[in-house]
């Protein structure tokens, strides 16, 4: 292994991810909210609950109502705007209504392929940086609802928790490790699991820290439930947000080192910087769409 190669991939993928971060704090926190039920009644089980093509037409026209800005199209109208969404969401998407239906006998590219780019004037995005509120929405049929008894490192694969909840940790599609998101105070460190065994109080989890552990340390006492997630549309333009930085830096940051130090020059220190952040001008230019998934149900 190019050690060398692997510590700047990693230094990159961390300032993405940081930077990132920032973005989603911002765009996620605004008064503009749609959703079927209050976030803690979000119901995988309940159709209503998730997304479907009909949410555009609706997104569409209240956008338009607003006057939100959007990205230029062919024809030099600004009347095109992101929906930023997680994978979930997209392939309940793909699998409702008349986008389904399309695929099915028109176009088979959208099965097969995953091709949904566009639904009328919003172009569709899908990625796992997309915001998730763990365990947010509906209680499990057969819940967890416990705490971990005993602080957790990063890459641990084993978790003691509070309660005996062996029986029924592997119901749902993950369990959710940290504070519940019920507002707009997010937790960077919140993250999903997936259950491997449970014996009493130890459960044994596959996570998706670098040797399939878990990605952040968590603190005794910490929150872990198998509730419902709450998955997320953001639908904006390019007026959305707006992004300060220092040019000396960069719009994404820089990267600092390796410089050389100790006696020997035997210590080498690198690290990145960003000088920056975003902000919302105003609250009727991004809109957060608050959904459950079909594939917890």
């Amino acid at each position: 292994t190019d050690y060398a190669q692997k510590r700047m991939e990693k230094l990159g993928e961390d300032q993405v991810i940081t930077v990132e971060q920032l973005a989603i704090d911002v765009a996620l926190a605004g008064a503009w909210v749609e959703r079927a039920a209050a976030r803690n009644s979000l119901d995988a089980g309940v159709s209503s609950h998730r997304a479907s093509d009909s949410v555009f037409r609706k997104m569409d026209g209240q956008m338009q109502a607003m006057r939100v800005p959007g990205y230029l199209n062919d024809s030099g109208d600004a009347n095109t705007w992101a929906a930023i969404m997680t994978p979930y969401v997209f392939h309940d998407i793909s699998e409702s209504g008349n986008v389904d239906a399309i695929g099915l006998y028109q176009d088979q590219g959208i099965h097969l392929n995953w091709e949904v780019a566009m639904i009328g004037n919003f172009r569709l995005v899908s990625s796992a940086f997309a915001k998730t509120f763990f365990g947010a929405g509906a209680d499990n049929a057969q819940p967890v609802a416990t705490t971990l008894n005993g602080a957790v490192g990063r890459l641990d694969k084993t978790v003691t928790t509070t309660a005996d909840e062996s029986s029924d940790a592997a119901y749902g599609l993950f369990l959710n490790i940290g504070t519940e998101e019920t507002s707009t105070t997010f937790y960077a460190d919140n993250e999903q699991v997936k259950l491997n065994s449970a014996a009493t109080t130890t459960l044994t989890i596959i996570g998706s820290g670098e040797n399939e552990g878990l990605r952040f340390a968590h603190a005794s006492g910490t929150a872990i439930n198998n509730n419902d997630s709450v998955y997320t549309i953001v639908f904006g333009g390019p007026a959305s947000l707006v992004k300060v930085f220092v040019p000396s830096v960069g719009e994404f940051g820089e990267i600092v080192g390796p410089k050389e130090s100790g006696i020997l020059d035997q210590f080498a220190s690198v690290g990145w910087k960003f000088y920056g952040n975003y902000g919302l001008l105003t609250e009727n230019r991004i809109v957060r769409g608050e959904y459950s998934t079909s594939y917890e149900d």
